[in-house]
């Protein structure tokens, strides 16, 4: 099931209410255009209208592990943006920005209105090629790596199969692996919000980054963590 909104306030807030109403698992709300779409840390998502895709997929399934949703689904819209540009470097930056070549260009917030339900919002840029120039994350499109116009639909449809891909990644035990492969940074220096430093090595099993500091190995579960130029001796 589809709702196709022209424009709305955020996709999260419809698809949460269409939850309440019972959507079933795999609903998408799909919008042109977002006035007030949200990030991370209440982040604002700035996109222009009719060119990127904005939506939010309700996931109404038990999950064995619900806090590597996130990963999952950046699993998929790396998958679907590396589909789309065969040729570039599409990673993930941790826990689910996807980047190319160390640009962004797609954020997701995953939110759960309550037990067993989950609401996977996505912000892809796909044909949008001028940005904000205050914007921290330095932005990029799929038409500015690509060079051409992308058919939207194309990349609606390939998002949803990698979906669907990367929740039966999640549920046999086999997202991870999977996430590792792309992770940016593994070897490199990465520095905290609180001012710490070190060098990140993994992702364990809650979804938590390993970062081995001078005080020894610790996990990290939220906030921002910035890449550093390679260190000398990763």
């Amino acid at each position: 099931m589809i709702r196709h909104l022209k424009e709305t306030d955020s996709t999260n807030r419809d698809a949460r209410a269409w939850a309440k109403e019972g959507a079933p698992d795999g609903a998408v709300v799909v919008a042109d255009h977002q006035r007030a779409g949200r990030g991370r840390f209440s982040r604002t998502w700035v996109s222009a209208p009719g060119q990127n895709l904005l939506l939010t997929v309700i996931v109404r399934r038990d999950l064995p592990r619900p806090a590597l949703l996130p990963l999952a689904i950046g699993v998929a819209v790396r998958e679907c943006a590396a589909a789309m540009l065969p040729a570039a470097q599409v990673g993930l930056k941790w826990p689910n920005d996807v980047r190319i070549k160390g640009h962004k260009v797609a954020g997701i917030l995953v939110e759960s209105p309550e037990a067993g339900i989950y609401l996977a919002g996505v912000g892809l840029n796909v044909n949008q090629v001028d940005f904000p120039e205050d914007l921290a994350s330095e932005p990029t499109s799929l038409m500015l790596e690509s060079g051409g116009l992308v058919d939207r639909a194309e990349v609606f449809d390939r998002l949803m199969m990698a979906m669907d891909r990367s929740l039966e990644l999640l549920v046999n035990g086999q997202l991870l692996a999977a996430y590792r492969t792309h992770l940016e940074g593994v070897g490199r220096e990465v520095r905290l919000e609180d001012g710490r430093s070190g060098i990140l090595r993994d992702v364990d099993a809650s979804g938590g980054l390993v970062i081995d500091t001078e005080t020894g190995p610790i996990v990290v579960h939220s906030g921002d963590v910035s890449l550093r130029s390679p260190a000398r001796n990763a």
